[in-house]
């Protein structure tokens, strides 16, 4: 150990003077033999290491600013979640301000007093298709009152408590609506078929209806007022049995998508739905 201490102290030395010597050399003007001597075995290492040092600074400055661009990134990804973020609010509110004002739009082109409504759930059961709605008999709701969309004829009430309605949608299997077709003014009834489409019944075989005619109620049934759009005929199918035609009808309202509805609030007592 003090033999391996002293060999260490030694080298120490040695490197030392080898320093101050080069050094002192490269301050005077002229080279001695021993001068050119010394600057020929150690310039290769001098150079090594001068080059081993700019590698080194190099590597550290971009460690440094690969670290710098990581956390720009971050900061920008961030940013880009927020503008983001704020971009779907600004959509979803543009999209209510567009809803809003078809229903408004709507409302101003009734004749019925009505009242805005938020659909708060509906029935998950296949065979009944009913919604619930915000709205209830002490905002002025009323059995059997309309609810209409911009589209078209949503349903009709069937139960009201204090704050809320049940609505039952005209696709579901027991609504019975009188309608009229609007180009030939053939008459008939529309029935739900739990799904976004409906039959038109008793439509007699010499009657003028055909693909794309769309049908309105006619104000026969006492419940919904004349004019409201129900939906267009998708296909009609002569039958050899029977007196009538076989109208399939694709309703103008997409049932998946209710949100906000108008309740028709009718001064009168409405007809009980048959």
């Amino acid at each position: 150990m003090f033999s391996r201490g002293i060999l260490k102290k030694k080298s120490y030395l040695f490197l030392i003077f080898i320093i101050l010597f080069l050094s002192f050399s490269l301050c005077r003007q002229r080279f001695t033999p021993w001068d050119k001597f010394f600057v020929e075995i150690t310039a290769p290492f001098q150079k090594s290491t001068i080059n081993l040092y700019h590698k080194i600074i190099h590597f550290w400055q971009v460690y440094v600013d690969l670290r710098h661009v990581k956390e720009e990134n971050l900061r920008l990804k961030q940013e880009i979640r927020v503008l983001r973020s704020g971009n779907d609010r600004g959509k979803e509110s543009l999209a209510t301000v567009h809803k809003l004002q078809k229903l408004l739009g709507l409302k101003s082109q009734l004749s019925y007093p009505c009242l805005g409504a938020t659909v708060i759930g509906n029935t998950s059961n296949p065979w009944f298709k009913t919604i619930f709605i915000d709205k209830g008999s002490r905002d002025g709701i009323q059995m059997h009152a309309p609810i209409v969309m911009p589209e078209g004829l949503v349903g009709q009430v069937i139960n009201v408590s204090p704050h809320y309605a049940k609505v039952l949608l005209i696709i579901d299997h027991n609504s019975r609506i009188a309608v009229i077709c609007k180009r030939s003014r053939t008459r008939g009834m529309f029935v739900g078929q739990g799904n976004k489409s409906g039959k038109l019944e008793y439509v007699p075989k010499d009657e003028d209806i055909k693909q794309d005619d769309i049908l309105v109620t006619s104000g026969l049934d006492s419940i919904f007022p004349k004019g409201i759009v129900v939906g267009k005929v998708l296909n009609v199918r002569d039958k050899k049995e029977g007196l009538f035609k076989e109208v399939w009808v694709k309703t103008a309202v997409n049932f998946g998508h209710l949100e906000d509805v108008l309740v028709l609030i009718k001064e009168r007592a409405c007809l009980p739905m048959k």
